[in-house]
């Protein structure tokens, strides 16, 4: 009966002071569009026993899941859900809404046994104003926030130790005159004129605490203005790969063309007969004669016609 009577007491400060803001162990951080995994940490096996989800935000609570089963009433918010088999209750693609106190309790035969240790889920997120139709020259300023408990304004209980940063793809701090920082401690502002060079560039703002990074998100800039010079640049590549392809096409086929010639003259040349006749003996008893006649009827056209007398011809030759 203490116990229970001790549990309902905590529960009853968590919900006054704000969720348990300022409780080492407490304080879980994540961005927009990432998943989370908040574990049960006390959870225990027992004979009719389940785990039940209550999720806090701005003083009103709701349950997320009872017995491993998601009892949420929102389709889009169930969908994203998930109990894990050791309890542990995971958050996919996480929305703003999400922000907020998360305390697994667990119940044998219907009566509370033990309360798990409370979450209060950080989220961090980056708005951008103006949000679009970004050109050069355009002055553009990313906000960095915090969102808890469902909002930005319910950050004012949020670590001391907890500092926003800008950086880099390496990593690396934003320096020099070109950047403008405004740094607080639940949110931080980058100010600076858009160049060609930051058409696709990434904007990352870090959480850390004590210096470890937490959580990241970054905001990429997209110029309306850059993607026609590429544009114009893609499109005279490809008009002269195509001309290049038509003329590599004309040599070839010239070259196929000038072969087939020389093969047609080798086929005509071939069809010329050669034909021995039998010899007719004109000389005297030692002397033997044989002829070679010549038909030049299979040539091509392209070739001088001979004379009628020219066309066939004998040529004998004696054989000792």
């Amino acid at each position: 009966m203490e116990k229970q009577l001790c549990d309902l007491l905590v529960r009853l400060i968590l919900l006054t002071w704000g969720f348990g803001a300022g409780v080492a162990g407490l304080d879980r951080y994540s961005s927009l569009g990432e998943t989370v995994t908040l574990p049960c940490a006390r959870f225990q096996k027992y004979q009719n026993s389940f785990i039940y989800w209550i999720f806090n935000q701005r003083s009103e609570s709701s349950a997320l899941a009872s017995d491993g089963k998601i009892t949420v009433k929102q389709p889009e918010r169930a969908a994203r859900l998930e109990v894990l088999p050791d309890s542990s209750l995971r958050i996919h693609h996480l929305h703003t809404e999400d922000a907020g106190q998360y305390e697994c309790q667990q119940y044998v035969n219907g009566q509370l046994y033990e309360g798990g240790t409370p979450f209060v889920l950080t989220l961090l997120t980056i708005t951008a104003d103006p949000g679009k139709d970004l050109k050069r020259g355009t002055t553009l300023a990313l906000q960095c926030t915090l969102l808890c408990n469902g909002g930005i304004a319910d950050c004012s209980s949020a670590p001391d130790n907890v500092k926003l940063t800008w950086v880099d793809d390496e990593g690396t701090a934003l320096q020099g005159d070109r950047f403008k920082i405004t740094p607080y401690r639940t949110h931080s502002t980058l100010s600076l004129e858009l160049q060609k060079s930051d058409h696709d560039r990434r904007w990352r703002c870090n959480l850390t605490e004590e210096g470890a990074v937490k959580a990241s998100y970054s905001y990429t800039t997209t110029l309306t203005d850059t993607p026609v010079l590429i544009a114009t640049a893609s499109a005279t590549t490809i008009a002269l790969l195509i001309v290049l392809i038509l003329v590599v096409a004309f040599c070839f086929w010239k070259r196929r063309r000038s072969d087939s010639d020389n093969h047609i003259q080798v086929e005509e040349l071939t069809k010329e007969s050669v034909s021995e006749i039998p010899a007719q003996v004109t000389g005297g008893a030692g002397e033997n004669y044989s002829s070679i006649q010549f038909n030049n009827e299979g040539r091509g056209p392209e070739r001088r016609q001979a004379p009628a007398e020219e066309s066939n011809g004998v040529i004998y030759s004696a054989i000792k």
